[in-house]
C-alpha cells in the first residue's frame, strides 16, 4: 500500500510537458477556443475594421503608429477569418 507522501512524490517527478510540441499545444489548448464562438456580424464587423485599420496603418509616416496598427488590423482580421476570440474563450462566451 502507498502512503500519500509516495503519491505526492510521484506526481511531482513525473514530467508535466515531455516536448517543445506538447507545451505549445497544451498552451494553444488552454488559450485558444477550438471552436468558433463569434456571431457572423461580429465577424463581418471585425473584419471590416481591422481591414481598415491594417490599410491606415501602412500609410502611416510614424513607425510606432504603423506597427501598432498593423498588428492591431492583423489581430482582428484573424478574429474575422477564423470566428474565434480568446477574450470570449476566456470569459466564457460565445455568440454563435
Amino acid at each position: 500500500m502507498t502512503t500519500m507522501t509516495e503519491k505526492v512524490n510521484d506526481l511531482c517527478h513525473q514530467p508535466l510537458v515531455t516536448s517543445a510540441g506538447d507545451l505549445m499545444r497544451k498552451a494553444q489548448r488552454a488559450i485558444y477556443p477550438a471552436r468558433a464562438n463569434l456571431g457572423s456580424t461580429e465577424r463581418y464587423v471585425s473584419g471590416a475594421v481591422g481591414g481598415l485599420i491594417l490599410l491606415l496603418g501602412s500609410r502611416s509616416k510614424h513607425r510606432g503608429l504603423a506597427w501598432g496598427s498593423r498588428i492591431i488590423g492583423s489581430l482582428l482580421l484573424e478574429r474575422a477569418l477564423t470566428g474565434r476570440c480568446s477574450v470570449y474563450h476566456a470569459l466564457n462566451i460565445s455568440r454563435v
